[in-house]
């Protein structure tokens, strides 16, 4: 055997040997972690819509008094401005429209959404939540654009937003490198330090944005990478979390907002008391499939959106998932 043929032999052989890695490394990363305890414990709820049209959705809420859902979220073309999916209780796409600010149509990130009687409101990573109409929003023909009524500078990077009872929440992402946060909201904890916040306000649909006063009220102090959060009726506090393609997380804590405060921040002048969310008031963390998005808690089920089923990322997900999914947490 010359060679020259021993050679090609050689490199035919690693060649061969490398594909079947690859191939093996391929099926175990698509079939080794089938959710089989996410799958048994939760219910298939409403469709996600617009996924055939290039939505990326990352706001998910339910309209009280409507029986309706609301989506929001960004076009896979950037040449599309942003989007809000109304869907109604049988999962059918009632309508999209897009926001209108100063005139011009909104193309940024449109992250949570969230309501409380007339009012919507929705966050974004730009760090301003936005407020709209929710009778616009019933009213505006499908494709058409609902104005923004008014604006606000969070002081957090705000990524999603929940109305529970009488109370806005917004809250931020934290993702070190890529998705930073102020320093101020680095609040040590029983696991090391917490890297992002969630600010509470009262909310008063006859003030500006709806709300008592765009200085939160009361805070909470969180892990790394929520999407999303709520608040069951037993004042258990639900976190969404998760990035990319790992496995997400959701965590449940105790009802911390009905003992006295860890701690405080200062902010724009006054002293606001801060409730810390760490392994010490941790109760239950499910494992659920990748990009777990925003959460809502509706008749004693927290709802849970996912992002994975969205053309954007569906050539390398393992698991997409195109519906909401709730599971009962009292």
């Amino acid at each position: 055997m010359t060679k020259t043929k021993k050679v090609f032999i050689i490199i035919c052989i690693v060649l061969a040997s490398i594909f079947l890695l690859l191939s093996l490394a391929t099926l175990f990363y698509y079939y080794a972690d089938n959710y089989d305890e996410f799958y048994t414990r939760a219910e298939k709820s409403v469709a996600i819509p617009g996924i055939e049209d290039g939505f990326t959705q990352q706001g998910f809420t339910y309209v009280r008094g409507e029986d309706i859902y609301a989506f929001s979220g960004y076009m896979k073309n950037e040449n599309l401005p942003s989007r809000v999916y109304l869907v109604n209780s049988a999962g059918e796409t009632i309508k999209y429209f897009t926001l209108k600010f100063n005139g011009e149509d909104y193309f940024g990130h449109a992250g949570g959404i969230t309501q409380f009687g007339n009012l919507f409101w929705l966050a974004t990573t730009e760090g301003y939540v936005y407020t709209f109409y929710l009778s616009d929003a019933l009213n505006v023909e499908n494709g058409g654009a609902v104005v923004i009524k008014d604006s606000f500078e969070v002081g957090n990077n705000a990524d999603y937003c929940s109305v529970v009872g009488s109370t806005l929440w917004i809250g931020e992402f934290y993702r070190a490198g890529n998705y930073e946060t102020n320093s101020s909201h680095h609040i040590e904890c029983a696991d090391g330090t917490n890297m992002a916040v969630i600010f509470g306000y009262t909310i008063n649909e006859e003030n500006f944005a709806g709300l008592d006063s765009t200085v939160p009220n009361k805070v909470l102090s969180v892990t790394n990478l929520v999407q999303g959060m709520t608040i069951t009726d037993s004042g258990k506090i639900v976190l969404s979390t998760s990035y990319s393609i790992p496995n997400s997380t959701i965590y449940v804590y105790k009802d911390v907002l009905s003992e006295p405060s860890d701690t405080n921040l200062y902010i724009d002048n006054n002293i606001v008391p801060v409730w810390i969310l760490d392994s010490e008031v941790l109760e239950e963390k499910i494992s659920a499939p990748c990009m777990t998005e925003d959460l809502d808690y509706v008749d004693g089920k927290v709802y849970i959106s996912f992002e994975s089923a969205c053309k954007k990322y569906s050539l390398f997900v393992r698991e997409q998932v195109p519906n909401v999914y709730s599971i009962k947490i009292d």
